[in-house]
């Protein structure tokens, strides 16, 4: 009787550990599953973010603009410092007459200029930076300080960039103007860029309102700076109010940086004394259409095109220097009509090769108190080869072409060959 209560016992364990180490195999086995289809996507994922980081770690001027390279950051609990910058060196050389040196102006070649190979050496557009982060409660309050040594007339001053905090969706000092768009500029070696591209920093108020997770609202109070020339080419511009900018941004896709469009407005009071020697305001209005396309792994086209009514002080190359012309008899004033646009295309050879490629132009139209002398459109042309032998160093090469015609029909010639290296830190 005891042998027979013995074995059954010893049998029911027996069975009891199978079925518990049949149940252990099979909830071992479906977690080496899902291990394995976690791994795979893991996989997956760290070769997509590797490749979004290669991207990203290319000195384009994109990045560079927004301040994604280089530097260290010191890091507190809800604080963080990053200090960086970036050591600039071009070598050019002009094949005629141009009054500019350390950057392509197409305003700056003289009409019938002759031929003259000159060279300069230029560092001024390198760069300081201090970014900071901190973390509250209620919002991220950041601020942004640039400076470099860049000036249009090749003297090495000391030059601010940006001065800029947020704070939350407000903004205030000084950046990019809310009517410029800088994800779209291309990647160009030139300190200048094209005559039809509207870059310009402004100090300026700031609201940001986030409409949808793709699409952003933004409206600025900016300096004005209006410029009015009388008839002998004098300014006589004067400041009543700020310019008003708005823009409305959206992003296609998740899953690149690139791809965007935004649609900008401004109006810009142009201020005068009249004939009684009453202050007046006549507003300038522009609208700009800038962004980019992705079209291959890694290859994009930047793209701009604006148009408006006293705003020739939002380009970045004036080829017309002035808002409007007022007359010195009747003290009346014409706005000038401007337009510009440009298009490049970004090609990603390698990890380490890239070229950019394009046209970029800006005209006036004639009013009845142009003159023959006065500027009315530049073409730009460039293209360049860019090395990247990692994320801290970028060689390059770039050819540019550009024309300056005025409206008496006389006009000026110039290439360009320029040759940049950069260094980050």
């Amino acid at each position: 009787m005891f042998k027979k209560i013995f074995f059954t016992v010893l049998f029911a364990a027996i069975s009891t550990n199978a079925h518990s180490q049949n149940s252990d195999s099979t909830e071992i086995a479906n977690l080496k599953a899902r291990l394995d289809s976690l791994e795979a996507k893991q996989n997956a994922y760290s070769k997509f973010l590797v490749s979004q980081i290669k991207f990203d770690q290319q000195l384009t001027r994109k990045n560079i603009e927004a301040g994604e390279y280089g530097g260290f950051v010191l890091s507190g609990e809800n604080t963080s410092i990053n200090i960086g910058g970036l050591i600039k060196t071009n070598l050019t050389r002009d094949f005629k007459e141009m009054n500019a040196t350390n950057y392509f102006a197409v305003s700056q070649i003289p009409v019938d200029n002759g031929s003259e190979n000159k060279y300069a050496m230029d560092i001024g557009s390198s760069r300081f930076y201090i970014n900071s982060v901190v973390k509250t409660d209620n919002f991220n309050f950041k601020t942004k300080f640039e400076f470099d040594f860049f000036n249009t007339s090749g003297q090495m001053n000391f030059r601010i960039r940006h001065a800029y905090a947020e704070a939350g969706r407000f903004g205030i000092g000084k950046t990019y103007s809310n009517y410029s768009n800088i994800n779209s500029s291309p990647d160009i070696l030139d300190n200048g860029g094209g005559p039809g591209e509207i870059s310009i920093k402004q100090i300026q108020l700031r609201y940001a309102h986030p409409i949808t997770n793709d699409l952003r609202w933004v409206f600025a109070l900016e300096e004005s700076n209006g410029v009015i020339y009388g008839n002998d080419n004098t300014s006589v511009a004067t400041t009543l109010f700020p310019d008003i900018t708005t823009n409305f941004r959206y992003k296609f896709n998740d899953y690149d940086d690139i791809t965007h469009l935004q649609l900008a407005g401004v109006l810009h009071p142009v201020s005068y004394y009249d004939d009684i020697e009453e202050r007046n305001t006549k507003w300038g209005w522009g609208a700009n259409i800038a962004g980019a396309i992705g079209v291959l792994d890694g290859d994009y086209i930047d793209f701009q095109v604006s148009y408006g009514q006293g705003v020739s002080k939002y380009y970045n190359d004036p080829v017309v220097p002035f808002d409007a012309r007022l007359d010195a008899a009747t003290h009346d004033v014409v706005l000038k009509e401007v337009y510009g646009w440009f298009a490049y295309y970004h090609r990603k050879w390698s990890e380490h090769f890239a070229s950019n490629a394009g046209y970029s132009y800006m005209g006036a139209a004639d009013d009845k108190y142009t003159l023959d002398t006065d500027e009315q459109l530049g073409h730009y042309v460039s293209a360049n080869l860019i090395y990247y032998p990692n994320s801290k160093i970028a060689l390059g090469a770039e050819y540019i072409y550009g024309v300056h015609r005025n409206v008496s029909g006389k006009r000026g010639t110039n290439g360009r060959l320029q040759f940049q290296a950069l260094f980050t830190f």
